[in-house]
């Protein structure tokens, strides 16, 4: 029985709304807000809805299934052991090949990759990076990203959104005196306080069947766009969680309680996707209305003017953040205020062509390839599978039907007594059998070469030797794989300046201007030396203040570790060490620290051993006799003569 509610507009809560505007729900302000929220969500549905339907297709050739007619289902529920129609998992296995280059090329920590503006921000810029680097390990970021890369290839798009979010639980509490003494006599246990355990970025994946993007702007080019939103389920308990949270943009959300039903029109439930098999999905699957209230929530961020919203009396663009709950209903409206001034979400598009707002997938391309193979093995398999049974023509008058119509091995027939000491023969004979179907699979192999050439996902990339009779060289087999993962390394390269570059840069701005509180960092990594010049013990407790700098991206380049063709390497290196006059222009230090870094190897500094410098007193006119012999140098003359750099 549902429960007797009041109606919104009778009820009143007590919310302080931003700007000092009256923003509960019916009145003018609200409802105009409303009004132009979901005109822009509107149009950006209207663009994105005519994907969804290849979309669909590009999510079931991903799995293994396809959906029975009815005479396949009469023919596993008569023997469930006979093969009816599959999808030819040819596209995952290239889904497959295309995102470990992605994982293998960018996740590799640290993940992002700063560096000082000035010589006064080197330091700042290295913990910053040691702070980014432990936001992510906790909040995992790296499998968002992982979503991101695979939502590209897949759809074309993978877009993401970050938010600035805080952990939060209890930890002990001293209290005072008597707190204390009143805990210990009614045993009440410690007393704890609820406080954040850990703040930083975290990622968040938009699932691009509800992604509401500026239909006027190339999806590549997020910061230049009027707006950008998506749609998301939520459930009301979460939503009052977040409201009552320090600062909240969110209000309104007591008199959700009032409402039966918030789901929005444009959002697309799991079960309207292609990710599911249809016959295991029923109208219940993936809604539970009554026991988990659920929220449809349309969060969008647009660049206003504020004079035109009402919002304001500025008239020169701002970007706000909006919330809109059912279609109807505003729970968050607040300028975005961040210093970096950028829209919090990043795309990936690893196939755009700078021109078209809708990329095309890595995948769609090979669509219609994987589709003929699907259909040329199904169809082989229904061939074969009417072959192997008995196709016979018979002569009811002389042999029993029943007999002959027994699907059993070693089966008897017996004739009819009218025909006892006749020739049977002409009574029962074995229809010819043709596989017109046999040049399928040689139509496959072809299919599917060519398909993995378009796509880039070839054998020598997928760890598979070229099938010939012939020894494949070593030379060979390392040009044919680096020429394979160097079109893999363009995707990278692509993604390492769209999406890379942008959350780069959104993760650190946020990081230098919402810290709050100190971190806690190991001293590891390609900067350890650098740090421990700075800090004594293996450890920095990082301030707010510490990371106060300016601060460059490092882009990515695309290629991932052992990648590298270190054996011409290995060879330089030994030309340099036995050339005296050519070793003393080139660091030895740096280029073996590159060689093992090109094997393979994460973090060559962990290997270095620490100098063990000893001191000794010594009067001056000592010291400039052991110079003037050779047997002493100034510090600053030290690179010259080990080859390294002096610090």
């Amino acid at each position: 029985m549902f429960e007797q509610l009041e109606s919104i507009d009778s009820v009143t809560y007590d919310y302080r709304y931003p700007e000092g505007l009256n923003l509960k729900p019916g009145s003018e302000i609200h409802d105009d807000i409303v009004r132009m929220v979901m005109e822009r969500a509107d149009a950006a549905s209207s663009f994105i809805k005519p994907r969804f339907a290849k979309w669909r297709e590009l999510d079931r050739i991903l799995t293994a299934y396809i959906d029975l007619d009815e005479e396949e289902k009469d023919i596993i529920w008569d023997d469930y052991r006979k093969p009816v129609s599959i999808v030819v998992p040819l596209s995952f296995a290239n889904l497959e090949t295309l995102l470990t280059y992605q994982v293998a090329a960018f996740l590799n920590d640290p993940i992002f990759r700063y560096e000082g503006v000035e010589s006064r921000d080197t330091i700042g810029a290295i913990l910053m990076q040691h702070v980014i680097d432990k936001q992510n390990r906790r909040f995992k970021n790296p499998l968002a990203l992982h979503t991101m890369w695979r939502d590209g290839i897949v759809y074309g798009i993978g877009p993401v959104v970050v938010e600035w979010d805080r952990i939060m639980g209890y930890r002990k509490a001293e209290g005072n005196f008597f707190s204390r003494t009143a805990a210990k006599f009614f045993k009440s246990g410690p007393l704890r306080e609820y406080v954040a355990m850990f703040e930083g970025n975290r990622i968040y994946n938009i699932d691009p069947y509800n992604y509401l993007p500026d239909p006027n702007t190339p999806l590549h080019l997020v910061q230049e766009s009027e707006f950008q939103g998506w749609i998301v389920r939520r459930n009301r308990m979460s939503l009052l969680e977040d409201e009552l949270g320090e600062n909240s943009p969110w209000f309104n959300i007591k008199y959700l309680r009032h409402v039966r039903n918030l789901q929005s029109k444009y959002f697309v439930a799991d079960g309207e996707t292609g990710r599911y098999d249809s016959s295991l999905i029923t109208s219940d699957s993936f809604r539970a209305d009554d026991i988990t209230n659920p929220v449809d929530v349309v969060c969008m961020f647009v660049n206003l003017i504020p004079s035109e919203w009402g919002l304001g009396d500025s008239d020169y663009p701002e970007k706000w953040f909006f919330a809109v709950a059912g279609d109807k209903y505003l729970i968050a409206a607040s300028p975005q205020g961040t210093d970096h001034n950028m829209f919090p979400i990043a795309v990936d598009c690893p196939s755009f062509d700078g021109h078209g707002l809708a990329p095309t997938s890595p995948l769609e391309v090979t669509y219609g390839m994987h589709h003929a193979i699907n259909w040329l093995w199904n169809n082989h398999v229904t061939n074969v599978r009417k072959s192997i049974n008995d196709q016979l023509v018979i002569d009811p008058s002389i042999i029993n039907y029943n007999d002959a119509a027994t699907p059993k091995p070693g089966k008897l027939i017996r004739a009819r007594r009218s025909a006892f000491g006749r020739n049977l023969r002409d009574a029962i004979f074995q229809l010819p059998v043709s596989d017109i179907t046999r040049q399928n699979i040689a139509d496959i192999s072809v299919l599917k070469s060519l398909a993995d050439e378009v796509s880039g996902a070839t054998e020598a990339v997928k760890g598979l030797r070229r099938r010939t009779s012939e020894r494949v060289s070593a030379t060979e087999a390392m040009q044919v794989s680096n020429a394979a993962l160097s079109r893999l390394e363009k995707y990278a390269k692509v993604s390492g300046w769209q999406s890379y570059f942008d959350l780069a840069n959104i993760v650190a701005a946020n990081t230098k201007e919402l810290m709050s509180e100190e971190v806690s960092i190991k001293l590891t990594g390609d900067y350890a030396q650098e740090l421990q010049s700075e800090y004594s013990d293996g450890f920095v407790n990082v301030s707010p203040s510490d990371i106060d700098v300016f601060y460059d991206i490092i882009p990515h380049d695309g290629s991932i570790p052992g990648n590298n063709d270190t054996q011409a390497w290995v060879q330089l290196y030994q030309i340099i060490a036995n050339n005296p006059i050519i070793g003393q222009r080139f660091d030895l230090v740096r280029i073996f620290k590159h060689i093992a870094r090109g094997m393979g190897a994460k973090n060559v500094d962990e290997f270095i051993a620490k100098a063990n410098i000893s001191s000794k007193v010594m009067m001056e006119e000592d010291i400039q006799k052991q110079v003037d012999k050779g047997n002493m140098i100034p510090v600053e003359k030290l690179s010259e003569v080990t080859n390294a750099p002096a610090y």
